[in-house]
């Protein structure tokens, strides 16, 4: 995501959707540049326990390094060992 939004310039991202099957730590690390620099506002973000598990992370993990960029719930909490769930986070 750095790269393509670097290519086009984009200045803000006002709501990043992230669902894709486990692969939702990959996401954040391809935007770390975008998240450090505070161009993203806010990331609504699905939770699937059993697609973590078989990439070799969790939900947990996952959890921590989104607030790690200094993002908090807004609306519905965290709750660890939940299989499923999609939490949306805005920066604090």
């Amino acid at each position: 995501l750095d790269a393509f939004f670097a290519e086009r310039g984009s200045a803000r991202i006002d709501l990043l959707k992230i669902d894709v099957e486990g692969f939702e730590p990959d996401v954040i690390r391809g935007a770390n540049g975008l998240l450090r620099s505070g161009r993203i506002a806010a990331i609504l973000c699905e939770f699937n326990e059993h697609w973590l598990g078989r990439r070799g992370t969790s939900s947990d993990e996952l959890y921590a390094m989104i607030r790690g960029y200094g993002f908090q719930e807004c609306g519905i909490q965290y709750q660890a060992g939940v299989e499923l769930q999609n939490l949306m986070f805005e920066m604090r």
